[in-house]
């Protein structure tokens, strides 16, 4: 069974007025979900009409999910 610990600190790492907490991080990432959504529906619908098929979907969906992979492997969370 995979487990996952979440490690909190008292510390003021990085942050101006207090401590950050799980609720910014999941906040921020979100934040992040919704502008990426935003961003690609946008520019979807010409990536399709440029290539002339619906296979533009899901070569883009493949292409962006695997740079989303490696830019996954350059996260440090809490210095781990």
């Amino acid at each position: 069974m995979l487990k996952i610990y979440f490690q909190f600190s008292n510390e003021k790492k990085g942050c101006v007025g207090g401590v950050r907490g799980i609720g910014t991080d999941v906040a921020a990432v979100s934040s992040m979900v919704f502008l990426s959504q935003f961003v690609l529906s946008i520019l979807m619908g010409s990536i399709v009409e440029a290539v002339g098929s619906n296979v533009a979907t899901v070569c883009t969906a493949a292409l962006l999910s695997f740079c989303g992979a490696i830019s996954a492997t350059q996260v440090l969370y809490l210095d781990i």
